[in-house]
């Protein structure tokens, strides 16, 4: 059996207020950091990140909504700072839909 994302429903919350946007974001991108996967999070080959930062064609437009494309050091810089233990709990209530 194939699960079809377009037929299924979606159970998500939307993101409503602008914290919980900023962790969301670097939850994300830095999920394979985290991982272990990569040292940075620039490093990840199939981030859309790359995309945002002109490092590669990405084949897709991606909206960056966080001001990434005119402060990059800055933003580079804060999403390769790991969370601190607010930050961790937060990230935990937001995976079990839970809002805050």
């Amino acid at each position: 059996m194939t699960w079809n994302a377009l037929e299924e429903p979606l159970f998500c919350n939307p993101i409503q207020s602008a914290e919980y946007y900023k962790i969301a974001y670097k939850y994300v991108y830095r999920n394979p950091v985290t991982a272990g996967m990569c040292a940075r999070v620039e490093d990840y080959e199939f981030s859309s990140l790359r995309g945002l930062l002109g490092a590669e064609n990405i084949g897709a437009p991606v909206i960056d909504n966080m001001g990434l494309i005119f402060g990059p050091r800055k933003m580079l810089a804060w999403l390769n700072t790991p969370e601190n233990n607010d930050t961790t709990h937060l990230i935990s209530l937001m995976l079990k839909n839970q809002p805050f």
